[in-house]
């Protein structure tokens, strides 16, 4: 892992492993920068790799709601609530990874170990579903451009 930088703090991140995971760790605020091959493992099992894992009980867990740069390109990071449904608010680099507040990594880990991720994507698809229900009937899928798009949607949803 090179050279990163706290989006929270600006000091450098010290690297820190866990098990086969590497990821960065601001030793003032306790926030962790986690590349996406990285979060993809941990997402996948998160039994398995948050084992390795410890939770500092200090440092601040109430920042200002502000948009921060990614630790690895500077460029400013989406904030999404994980799993839309998790309430817990992540900032996001699409192209390298995701920034952790102190504790919010073992909140997601905690949503994802309780099926959150698996009842979001079913409210997920049902809404996706009822989308295509509503642009059936009022006709919209009629075209060819709908109809490429409604075959699309069929296939991910599996309708």
């Amino acid at each position: 892992m090179s050279s990163l930088t706290c989006p929270r703090c600006k000091t450098n991140l010290s690297t820190r492993t866990a098990g086969e995971l590497s990821f960065g760790e601001c030793g003032t605020c306790f926030g962790v920068w986690v590349d996406a091959p990285s979060f993809e493992k941990i997402s996948a099992d998160p039994d398995k790799h948050g084992a390795d894992l410890s939770w500092p009980d200090k440092g601040p867990t109430n920042w200002p709601v502000v948009y921060i740069p990614c630790a690895e390109c500077g460029t400013v990071m989406n904030r999404i609530n994980f799993g839309r449904v998790s309430g817990v608010v992540v900032d996001i680099c699409q192209r390298h990874g995701i920034w952790f507040d102190r504790d919010e990594l073992r909140q997601v880990m905690d949503f994802v170990r309780k099926g959150g991720l698996r009842e979001a994507r079913a409210i997920e698809l049902a809404e996706h579903r009822s989308e295509m229900k509503e642009l059936r009937a009022v006709g919209k899928v009629g075209s060819a451009r709908g109809e490429k798009f409604a075959a699309v949607v069929n296939f991910l949803i599996g309708s």
